[in-house]
């Protein structure tokens, strides 16, 4: 639909409307990560950057992949679903753009993995290095594999150890899924 004002000038309304809501989100996502670097609240900081992604994945990546290294220290975040919400971000990122971030990710995101004792934090560090070039790490995935294979696991234990087993299972399959799109994604 294309309007004319009364000086002449015809203006088209989706067009129109799209740059409104495209200008508001981004301002709201750099609104969004100030609070999260300044003072936020991590963890519903993180998980609203989360939101923004799946509701406009293209254009909120790529605000948020500009940032992609601020987010790298709530990996180490005291609280295990700040962890998991900032690993879950990364996976976003690296899904929705060809960002030059994951080779900076990487390591970190691999140290996060290593380093995490909180079982349903894991598997969320695994999608996202799945995103990453994950050859230098194989040997190590081989072996967490191997011991979790050859662990007896609680029944408490089982529903996340089945998630990592199956992430596991991916990435050494050749399953990464550094540049590969799917929609898929979103339901993990």
């Amino acid at each position: 639909m294309i309007c004319s004002g009364n000086m002449g000038n015809s203006v088209d309304l989706p067009i129109l409307f799209i740059k409104i809501v495209g200008d508001y989100m981004d301002k709201r996502i750099e609104e969004l990560l100030q609070h999260l670097l300044e003072e936020g609240q991590h963890r519903g900081d993180l998980s609203e950057l989360r939101k923004m992604i799946r509701e406009n994945p293209v254009e909120a990546s790529r605000i948020v992949a500009n940032h992609i290294m601020d987010i790298v220290p709530f990996l180490a975040d005291s609280d295990a679903k700040t962890r998991k919400n900032a690993a879950s971000l990364l996976s976003d990122i690296l899904y929705n753009t060809d960002s030059s971030g994951r080779h900076m990710v990487a390591q970190p995101l691999f140290d996060a993995y290593m380093k995490e004792e909180t079982l349903f934090v894991r598997g969320a560090y695994l999608l996202a290095l799945s995103y990453c070039d994950c050859e230098p790490y194989m040997t190590q995935f081989t072996n967490r594999l191997t011991f979790i294979n050859e662990t007896d696991w609680d029944e408490t234990e089982k529903k996340h150890i089945r998630e990592e087993r199956r992430e596991l299972e991916s990435i050494l399959s050749g399953g990464s899924l550094a540049g590969k799109h799917s929609f898929e994604h979103f339901k993990k």
